[in-house]
């Protein structure tokens, strides 16, 4: 760690004001915004829980995001070029973090949220590859809050992106997240409709 003015780095990487320690805030709180849906559908106010249900999906994006932290260990990009052991540990930490996030919130969301329960499977791939796309934007700049304030500016920025190479890792780390997404959804499945039923 290091201190620059008024910013704290960690091997170049800006932890705090920006960074960092706002990512991993944004990252886990976004696990908060998944109760709201939640709280709302157990009251049958169906309204206010798709509402909250958009905030909701807007912000996961902020898990994959995170998870995107290995970038600096695979990309020579002025951070953690060294690869110490150190800073490969924390970043590789961080992307973990980061997809347990998305797949626990994944698996309670189309487990439990009614409109996502009918099918499984499609709305885990819709999420799965939906999320990677809002982190792919927020690499591009884009603010999940702004996102969900101006919706129009997540068409902006995804017509910024719209590259073949940004495209491509959609598809690669989309289909990857969705795969380990699916896993405790099918595991379930398995339990409840098997040849031995688990109540």
């Amino acid at each position: 760690m290091e201190i620059r003015g008024s910013r704290l780095l960690f091997y170049g990487h800006e932890v705090f004001p920006s960074g960092l320690g706002p990512d991993v805030f944004l990252a886990i709180g976004s696990l908060g915004f998944l109760f709201w849906p939640l709280d709302q559908q157990k009251k049958a106010h169906y309204k206010t829980m798709f509402l909250l249900g958009y905030v909701w999906i807007m912000q996961l994006p902020n898990t994959l995001y995170l998870m995107m932290e290995f970038r600096h260990i695979v990309l020579f990009d002025n951070i953690a070029d060294s690869l110490e052991p150190t800073a490969v540990i924390a970043f590789a930490g961080l992307s973990i973090l980061g997809l347990g996030l998305f797949t626990l919130q994944v698996y309670l969301a189309v487990t439990q949220l009614s409109f996502l329960q009918k099918n499984k499977w499609l709305a885990t791939l819709v999420l799965s590859y939906m999320s990677t796309w809002g982190a792919i934007l927020g690499l591009n700049g884009l603010n999940s809050y702004e996102g969900v304030l101006f919706p129009p500016s997540v068409l902006v920025y995804s017509s910024l992106a719209f590259t073949s190479e940004w495209l491509a890792i959609t598809v690669a780390i989309g289909t990857f997240v969705s795969l380990i997404s699916l896993a405790p959804v099918c595991i379930k499945k398995e339990k409840n409709h098997g040849p031995y039923k688990i109540s």
